[in-house]
């Protein structure tokens, strides 16, 4: 499928560049969860894949000429995913894949903009982010069938659950507003402000992804783990970029320049083969050596 791509300055990474940078990230992030689960060199490097996932996740809604037939693409995978990611983290608790994850936030953007779309802003932004709600409950209260000790359903988070979804949404939100805003340009009688949408999209992923998950998995509360950061060294450097880990992916997101790629097939679908794929291959092994 053909799309018209806003092709912006200093484009130094394409699409495919990226997503090949965070391929290799999530190789070196479930390694190191299976193999190495000590090390945390290998999460700090995985740690900035889901930052370029949700971006483009957001993207591809906005280049989609067919929504639905996207939202099918994911929901095909994330069914074909969820074997492969079992039997991968079956030592790390039962959950839904990435591909869940992403596909709920794909949603959320597209109930909220259709919301919006049919009754106008006024009334559809309260009611499109209220919509989103029972999408983040689902990412928190995700249905799989798990089939450990026989086959039963059970309620599990998604991969990132609700943290992933809003990272996607918030992408999404600004897209949206980038759009509304191009399209009403006399809208606010005179009144303007300059935005940078491309980077507020790139870096809004973060206050979930970073600053969410920082003060969910907080133990002794933020001020504290700042005070361990700078009395404990080297320890203390390794544990602040585990913490901040999600920023690199905004970086790396910060030398897309919107060009897709020479292959826009194999940039269209690597990411979504080599993930069930390297999970597949990675229980293999594990399952043989361990």
């Amino acid at each position: 499928m053909e799309r018209n791509v806003e092709i912006r300055s200093n484009p130094a990474l394409t699409g495919f560049s990226i997503k090949l940078i965070a391929i290799v990230a999530m190789t070196f992030d479930h390694v190191g969860a299976v193999f190495f689960p000590m090390e945390d060199w290998f999460r700090i490097i995985g740690r900035m894949t889901m930052p370029i996932m949700c971006y483009f996740i957001a993207e591809g809604y906005f280049y989609t000429k067919n929504k639905k037939k996207y939202a099918m693409r994911l929901l095909g995978f994330a069914i074909l995913s969820q074997i492969p990611y079992q039997l991968c983290f079956a030592n790390h608790g039962i959950g839904g894949n990435v591909f869940w994850t992403l596909l709920l936030g794909m949603l959320s953007i597209w109930s909220f903009e259709s919301i919006c779309l049919k009754i106008g802003y006024n009334w559809g932004i309260g009611l499109g982010i209220l919509v989103t709600f029972p999408i983040l409950y689902i990412a928190e209260h995700f249905p799989i069938l798990i089939f450990d000790q026989g086959l039963k359903f059970s309620l599990v988070a998604t991969d990132y659950g609700m943290v992933g979804v809003v990272a996607i949404f918030l992408a999404g939100l600004v897209g949206i507003a980038k759009r509304y805003f191009e399209n009403n340009p006399d809208k606010f009688n005179g009144f303007s402000i300059k935005v940078n949408y491309d980077v507020m999209q790139k870096w809004i992923i973060q206050i979930p992804l970073t600053f969410i998950i920082w003060y969910e998995y907080t133990s002794y509360g933020i001020l504290n783990e700042l005070y361990y950061i700078m009395l404990s060294g080297f320890d203390g450097l390794v544990f602040l970029l585990r913490r901040l880990g999600p920023m690199f992916g905004s970086v790396v997101l910060m030398f897309y320049g919107g060009a897709r790629g020479n292959n826009a097939w194999i940039a269209k679908y690597l990411f979504y083969l080599y993930y069930p794929l390297h999970l597949g291959i990675i229980s293999l092994i594990m399952y043989i050596f361990i």
